[in-house]
């Protein structure tokens, strides 16, 4: 009797995590008629919280992916001071979840750690040269708030929607976000500043991930160097990283551009 009023239990709280923490009403997107799509994040670690799922999902359909990480990260930890160690166990970390999404393609630059916004044009030019290297037709990073005010994660986005607003209108872009429920209840809203508050995107659709979750939740373990600072963001309080991203079979997103190509993108 016991065990079969914890699995009761179990399975309400999954529910319970299932309905508030996603954002069921928002319509569906299709990324099924994209063929080549660019990701572009900050740190390694960022595309996998943000957008593992749609990684896994996409590289299984047999389509072409890439993702494209800007700086070595070596201000990873809780003291976020400069560790020469770090950026080769986040590269090695990183092998793992391309390994384990199926994505092959990899643009991995070399800036320093929290030095984007001082690099700006170095930053676009790189950016554009990726564009013109891979030629997507759909490109994804963050919004303009940096998921939770991170100057790298601002820098990136402001980047990113420069280049491909300005120099490639026929491109999508979409921005990976978090569903609201999550935003506000995760500790990571606490380090926003008033100026990234106000940058807040909040998502126009879902994207439905599926089995994917779990290839997504494989990842974020991957990144054990970075499990301190990738809580806070991932689950809600005393809840189990993998139970609570197990309730969370979608990724969240903005249309940030579209072109009149892409009218088939929104499912129902």
């Amino acid at each position: 009797m016991v065990p079969v009023v914890l699995i009761v239990i179990v399975a309400l709280i999954w529910v319970g995590c299932m309905v508030a923490f996603n954002d069921l009403l928002l319509p569906s997107i299709n990324i099924e008629r994209y063929k080549n799509i660019l990701l572009i994040f900050s740190h390694m670690d960022d595309e996998t919280v943000l957008a593992g799922g749609i990684m896994a999902q996409v590289a299984a359909m047999g389509k072409h992916i890439t993702l494209m990480t800007l700086t070595q990260g070596e201000k990873g930890n809780d003291k976020r001071i400069a560790d020469v160690h770090l950026p080769a166990i986040r590269r090695a970390e990183l092998a793992k979840v391309l390994h384990i999404t199926g994505v092959k393609d990899l643009i991995h630059l070399n800036y320093q750690d929290e030095t984007l916004t001082t690099k700006k044009n170095a930053l676009k030019k790189d950016i554009d040269a990726a564009i013109k290297t891979v030629q997507p037709d759909l490109v994804i990073t963050f919004d303009l708030e940096g998921w939770y005010g991170h100057p790298d994660h601002i820098a990136c986005a402001e980047a990113v929607t420069e280049v491909v607003k300005k120099s490639y209108p026929k491109t999508a872009l979409w921005y990976a976000v978090r569903p609201e429920a999550i935003h506000r209840a995760a500790r990571l809203v606490k380090r926003l500043s008033g100026g990234a508050l106000s940058k807040r995107t909040a998502p126009t659709h879902k994207l439905f991930i599926g089995s994917s979750v779990i290839k997504k939740i494989r990842s974020i373990y991957c990144y054990q160097s970075q499990m301190s600072a990738l809580a806070p963001g991932v689950t809600i309080g005393p809840i189990p990283m993998w139970f609570f991203m197990s309730a969370q079979p979608f990724e969240y997103i903005v249309k940030a551009q579209a072109t009149l190509t892409h009218v088939g993108d929104i499912v129902g």
